[in-house]
């Protein structure tokens, strides 16, 4: 219906937006009687641009949404809960996940489980071998289920993860792939209040994370009371979605707001087999994808490979300095980690970060100071990266830094132009940026673009 209505409206707009184009409001008067006709004149053009604008982001949302609320045939989606507290590429270790049955528009069925489950208890056929950085930094040589998001690139890492999921016995073919993290069960539990389960006790903005963690680690402890730790997860995910759809209309602005937020920050992620639903996600950066940029660009990539929880105690603060040198542009990245927490044998035995620099493809590295091993360089997603790991433990502080040559063209005139994409799962809330001596500090809570004249 609501489609239908906009097919009868759009052309309307569009004409009428067509006749105040041919408006020039300095011909009138500033006031009249009162009014202030130029200004008005001026309100109403920018509103009927912004409406028709919106129109048609309107229209591609309602063209895809019967499908993918599986109006005419049944749906399986598959929601991945990434901890970031034990941060990887896509933003968080994959730890447990969550099938939604939808059928016409209804959620009919949620099954749940263990991310562990599918591979402890041999439930995959075969395993490939696992990519040098696993046999490495993780020292296992099969690759797992648990392990495929790798690529920084959240559609790549899933594409990965669904031919492991493939050969799984028992699971369906899935629709689409969504992932969140412990922000997002924080946020939302913060709107729609505390959650009680028989059991467990109480889970609540402020405890959660800390609940989940302490009891993972207990039971990771205890072979024969895993199933508790599935069991915890899959109740806690199904109480939080029965409550979003329970949740009062009249206060639904509040919610949409706040989950829009959070896939903005990318602590929601989404992947749809559907083309259409996918470019959608796309378009509107919601799909965890690396981009292309006119100009410089960054991406700081971290792997938690020492296992635990560290991310909870890392501060990571990151400055970028890009200058001239005769006829050559030359950019140093330095990040400054600090380990604020003290030792503990399940959570914080120090960090171990496999970090990866993503920045224009063509780029050559001259320099890198602070790794453990020997800083290398890459090609990847249309990039070149620049590699290393670093250590920082308990109550520590360690700084990584990283000198390169930009290719030629990626600046070429006043103003310095920066495209930066934020890592998901990550807090990073600002990083400095230079370029000859002129400095900007940089928004990271998303991903931003930044202009610099020199």
């Amino acid at each position: 219906v609501l489609s239908s209505a906009l097919k009868n409206v759009k052309p309307q707009i569009n004409k009428t937006c067509l006749a105040l184009e041919k408006i020039d409001p300095n011909r009138y008067p500033e006031q009249f009687k009162g009014v202030a006709v130029r200004s008005l004149i001026r309100q109403m053009s920018e509103a009927l641009v912004s409406l028709d604008s919106s129109l048609v982001e309107v229209e591609d949302f309602l063209a895809v949404t019967p499908e993918v609320l599986a109006a005419d045939e049944v749906k399986n989606y598959l929601v991945l809960f990434q901890n970031d507290k034990e941060l990887r590429p896509t933003g968080g270790f994959w730890t447990a996940y969550a099938i939604f049955r939808m059928e016409k528009g209804k959620i009919v069925g949620i099954s749940d489980g263990d991310i562990y489950f599918l591979d402890i208890d041999n439930r995959v056929p075969f395993y490939p071998v696992a990519p040098d950085i696993i046999q490495k930094y993780l020292k296992i040589k099969n690759w797992y289920i648990r392990d495929t998001n790798l690529s920084p690139d959240y559609r790549r890492s899933v594409e990965t993860m669904l031919e492991f999921w493939a050969r799984v016995p028992g699971v369906p073919p899935v629709d689409g792939v969504f992932a969140l993290d412990t922000v997002v069960i924080e946020r939302l539990l913060g709107v729609l209040g505390a959650i009680t389960i028989p059991n467990f006790g109480e889970f609540n903005q402020e405890n959660v994370v800390h609940q989940l963690e302490l009891f993972a680690n207990d039971l990771g402890m205890q072979k024969e009371k895993r199933g508790d730790r599935k069991d915890l997860l899959g109740i806690l995910m199904r109480e939080i979605i029965n409550r979003v759809f329970a949740f009062p209309t009249k206060d639904y602005d509040t919610l949409f707001t706040k989950l829009i937020g959070l896939a903005e920050e990318k602590h929601l992620l989404f992947y749809f087999d559907n083309e259409k639903a996918q470019a959608l996600a796309e378009k509107y950066n919601l799909a965890g994808r690396i981009k292309g940029a006119e100009g410089d660009y960054l991406h700081i990539n971290d792997a938690n490979f020492g296992g635990m929880k560290a991310n909870w105690y890392m501060k990571e603060t990151v400055a970028k300095d890009t200058y001239k040198e005769g006829d050559r542009w030359l950019s140093q990245i330095t990040i400054d980690y600090e380990n604020t927490g003290d030792y503990h044998s399940l959570w914080n035995t120090g960090y171990r970060d496999y970090v990866r620099i993503y920045v224009p493809r063509g780029s050559k590295l001259i320099s890198g100071e602070g790794s453990l091993e020997t800083v290398t360089s890459g090609e990847d997603l249309g990039k070149t990266y620049f590699a290393a790991f670093m250590a920082v433990n308990p109550k520590q502080k360690a700084q990584l830094t990283v000198n390169y040559e930009l290719p030629d063209g990626v600046i070429d005139r006043s103003p310095y132009k920066l495209f930066i994409q934020k890592q998901p799962g990550t807090d990073i809330e600002s990083m400095t940026v230079s370029v000859n001596k002129r400095s900007e500090t940089v928004d990271l809570r998303t991903d931003n673009e930044v202009e610099i004249k020199f």
